[in-house]
């Protein structure tokens, strides 16, 4: 059976639309998930519901006194405001994590009962130390260190 030539122009077109559609969500995805590099450790938990399991980047202050290591794991905990998440990392952490030092984390949070099928430890396998002054002088209401200024 062939097609006529009405037929295949209307598959052709068909078949561009969706794939004109695929391409545009991806750009979409690729812009929003760009221009908001991380949430806040008070943002993420807010949004828990809406985040679920699914990976995402989060910045806190790492809680002094809080930072447990256990076979392979580290536990501790970081600080937005006056929101505390618990983390569990998996990985090697960077030889500048420390106590009272800014981070940025990639991960998710870990199943459970709370909003979003989650609960309220934070899962991740790498752990980005904000290290530089220049970004915390250019943000200042963003992350403090643990005795509250701005170093």
């Amino acid at each position: 059976m062939t097609l006529t030539s009405s037929k295949r122009r209307r598959r052709l077109i068909a078949v561009g639309t969706v794939l004109l559609c695929v391409f545009a969500f991806l750009i979409y995805e690729g812009l929003t998930n760009s221009i908001e590099y991380f949430k806040t450790a008070s943002q993420a938990v807010s949004s828990r519901a809406a985040l679920g399991t699914s990976t995402f980047r989060i910045e806190g202050t790492v809680v002094p006194g809080s930072i447990h290591r256990k076979a392979n794991d580290t536990y501790f905990s970081i600080s937005s405001g006056s929101t505390e998440v618990p983390i569990v990392d998996s990985g090697t952490p960077p030889q500048l994590f420390q106590p009272g030092i800014p981070v940025v984390l990639v991960g998710h949070f870990q199943a459970g009962n709370g909003p979003g099928g989650t609960s309220t430890t934070f899962l991740t396998n790498e752990i980005m130390v904000k290290h530089t002054s220049t970004y915390i002088a250019a943000h200042p209401n963003r992350v403090k260190a643990s005795n509250g200024t701005t170093r």
